[in-house]
């Protein structure tokens, strides 16, 4: 079924998403036979973030709003 496009009731998705700011203890050890690196587990954390998105397929227009919140 074929949706008509109004302008009056525009569809607007939204999502947040929560993440954390992370930054390494350790230099990274580079391997010996590949062409990766190994990190270690501990890491600092430097604060979290909340990232926000809506999306208006319509119109074709992305907001995205990333606010940060330190713990220093």
């Amino acid at each position: 079924m074929l949706k008509i496009i109004d302008p009056k009731y525009p569809v607007v998705y939204t999502d947040e998403k929560p993440k954390q700011l992370l930054d390494d203890r350790r230099k990274s050890i580079p391997m010996k036979y590949r062409p990766s690196e190994r990190y270690d587990y501990k890491y600092k954390r430097n604060g979290k973030s909340h990232i926000f998105v809506a999306v208006d397929y319509q119109k074709f227009l992305i907001f995205v709003i990333m606010k940060i919140f330190d713990f220093q």
